[in-house]
């Protein structure tokens, strides 16, 4: 590792490293880059602060602080808790540092709001990195650290969101120094990093920070209870399982301000029972509608009034083929979750389809029933037929959003389902082992866009050329960066990576893009389940 440039930002001087990716292009690297204080101690729960300048040039050859606290298991047996508090800190990478402004690309990471990290020890840059552009990816605060919520101003929530925009300011500050054009900035990510990139398309305290986003099997139709007040009563529950009791909001934060930040971490898994996560689809922590507790709120308005003021920027999203496997790995042979899912089948999707009129649900769940269930119960002989159904309704909030998008917007809006199953490690065949269902899972698309660091335990190992997942790793990165550099994702064609025209999807032809071992362009409206959305999704989805 060589020493990279030194670069003054609005908070003092930093220097980098000299780097190598692993497809063989140099570049550089800045990491543990300070965006706000440290929300330790008293800084707990509360909007990020400004960052101390520092003098002298601070080390941003390696990460500063840690990922953020969370619990970490790979499902079959915990890990324990890992990262910290002192987590607000971003990464800079370019393979240039000249004056020419370049497109910026703003990663936020999913997780579910309670995983996961921006840092390398996930998620290494060195596939986007040939780009050339400026890739960022944010750290912010997770689980309760990052999204309490007591109902009242000392904890209105969306403490993580606030930070992520934090982040969002820097880049407006500062990346003109690493070449990067602050007025060509992508917001991109996965799962509920891209429920957040989709919220912050429809909020105006956001609105000219980015300029383009992606959408990776993620939107604010994708969970009952954002924007909801459910999850206000997580944080009294949180304090009561500690040892307070009280429904004092000033109380209870002074409280939790007291404990060890351990302590509150461990907790994730005991809010709330499988019936509210699996049937009712609540999050333990996740944004909320904070305009009754403060007098600067995140999200202003409701989502029906958040809708009609849909950024008209460009929009890239997309799902992959079986969305629902990740949910169910591990537990293709578990009669008695799956008979929890028979017996609940019809009240989960009576919360995933938030009907207007409960009235009209007796038709529309004899209408699924008949077409993924065949009308039988749900066991482990026809566990597709279930998986099927909840990884289609992951392509009908894209479809609600590409409605959506065609009534408010003029921008375009390109759609996608990724169905390539390769030889890359992936989270559904990783976390748990190797499944004895086949498919293209909830995260597949990440092995092919980043080098997954955490999968890779034996070694460097990456798509060699000539494979098809070079192939693939190769188009991706091309049609994110040609996106976020002009808008579209395929300017041009070729023989060898960009095939096809990608074109957008409207109001009379709902083309999207299936980027398997080969790119085909598609219209939607010949899917067999088309005929499924149009009879109640596109109604009903809300």
């Amino acid at each position: 590792m060589e020493e990279g440039p030194i670069v003054s930002i609005s908070d003092g001087k930093i220097q980098g490293a000299k780097r190598r990716s692993l497809l063989g292009v140099d570049y550089f690297a800045f990491k543990g880059i300070p965006y706000a204080q440290p929300p330790i101690g008293p800084l707990r729960f509360k909007d990020p602060q400004p960052v101390s300048k520092w003098s002298g040039v601070r080390d941003a050859s390696q990460h500063a602080g840690d990922v953020s606290m969370q619990y970490e298991s790979d499902g079959s047996k915990p890990w324990g808790i890992i990262g910290s508090e002192d987590c607000l800190y971003l990464n800079v990478y370019t393979n240039s540092m000249t004056d020419r402004k370049r497109p910026v690309m703003y990663y936020i990471h999913g997780g579910g709001f309670v995983e996961d990290s921006g840092n390398d020890c996930i998620y290494r840059e060195d596939y986007l990195v040939t780009m050339d552009m400026v890739l960022v990816s944010v750290n912010y605060r997770l689980g309760p650290m990052g999204f309490l919520n007591l109902g009242h101003e000392v904890a209105a929530g969306n403490q993580g969101l606030r930070d992520i925009i934090c982040g969002l300011n820097w880049v407006q500050r500062n990346i003109e120094q690493f070449g990067g054009d602050p007025n060509n900035v992508t917001i991109f990510g996965n799962s509920s990093g891209s429920m957040t990139c989709h919220l912050f398309t429809l909020l105006p305290t956001v609105k000219g920070l980015f300029h383009k986003a992606i959408l990776q099997s993620g939107s604010i139709f994708s969970t009952r209870n954002l924007f909801t007040g459910k999850n206000v009563m997580n944080g009294f529950k949180i304090a009561s399982l500690l040892g307070l009791d009280s429904q004092d909001p000033e109380e209870v934060i002074e409280f939790l301000r007291g404990v060890p930040a351990k302590k509150i971490v461990e907790l994730h898994g005991k809010i709330l029972s499988k019936y509210e996560k699996t049937v009712e689809g609540q999050m333990e922590y996740s944004p909320t509608f904070d305009a009754p507790y403060v007098k600067e709120p995140i999200i202003p308005k409701l989502l029906p009034e958040l809708i009609e003021n849909d950024a008209d920027i460009p929009i890239m999203l997309g799902h992959t083929t079986n969305e629902s496997l990740l949910s169910f790995a591990g537990q293709f042979d578990d009669e008695e979750n799956l008979k929890f899912y028979d017996d609940n089948i019809e009240e989960i999707m009576k919360h995933k389809l938030r009907l207007q009129d409960p009235s009209k649900f007796p038709e529309i769940m004899k209408s699924l029933r008949e077409f993924y269930l065949d009308n039988k119960p749900i066991n482990k002989e026809n566990v597709w037929n279930l998986i099927n159904l909840l990884s289609d309704f992951f392509a009908f909030c894209n479809r609600k959003t590409v409605d959506l998008r065609n009534e408010h917007a003029k921008a375009p809006t390109y759609l996608y389902n990724f169905s390539y199953m390769g030889n890359e490690p992936t989270m559904y065949q990783f976390d748990q082992g190797p499944q004895p269902l086949k498919g293209v899972a909830h995260a597949d698309e990440l092995s092919y866009l980043f080098y997954l660091t955490y999968m890779k335990q034996d070694g460097e190992q990456f798509p060699q050329e000539g494979t098809t997942d070079r192939l693939v790793v190769e188009r991706l990165v091309r049609m994110w960066y040609n996106f976020a550099a002009t808008g579209n994702p395929t300017p041009s064609t070729d023989d060898c990576y960009l095939t096809t025209t990608w074109k957008a999807s409207t109001k009379d032809k709902l083309y999207y893009l299936d980027i398997g071992a080969e790119l085909e362009l598609k219209d939607e409206r010949n899917l067999p389940n088309r005929a499924i959305y149009d009879k109640f999704a596109r109604i009903y989805l809300f």
